[in-house]
């Protein structure tokens, strides 16, 4: 092969670094988003990331959401993710849970509108 040749096919490939993965559009779960230029140490890019979902917890007056999301591929995943998370904390909010009283998990998108919600219940039945 020709010097000639090799330089043609160099910059062949260099036009074509996978090409698949850096050209849009983006076909849903992934969206593109700016990285986080504190956390790479340098400059903000476009990257290809999955949406991210927000827990909130609700336990009678007091709410709280998490600044923090959680990447998941999409709503089937984020309900696994989810309901695993909940399993994790049922027994020690069962044991903490007041008579008459209701705990809730939420589950958020990007936007912090709520997409999932699971609830637990705690009511006194007797007519005292």
């Amino acid at each position: 092969m020709s010097a000639s040749q090799l330089t043609a096919l160099a910059g062949e490939a260099s036009d074509r670094i996978l090409p698949e993965l850096i050209q849009g559009p983006f076909a849903p779960p992934f969206t593109l988003r700016s990285s986080n230029p504190a956390a790479w140490g340098g400059q903000g890019s476009p990257v290809l990331a999955m949406p991210l979902y927000f827990f909130r917890i609700r336990n009678g007056h007091f709410s709280g959401a998490s600044e923090y999301g959680t990447e998941c591929a999409d709503r089937n995943a984020a309900w696994k993710e989810m309901t695993t998370v909940c399993a994790d904390m049922a027994s020690s909010i069962s044991r903490k849970l007041a008579e008459n009283s209701e705990w809730q998990m939420e589950l958020l998108d990007e936007a912090r509108q709520p997409v999932f919600r699971i609830r637990i219940v705690a009511e006194s039945l007797d007519q005292a």
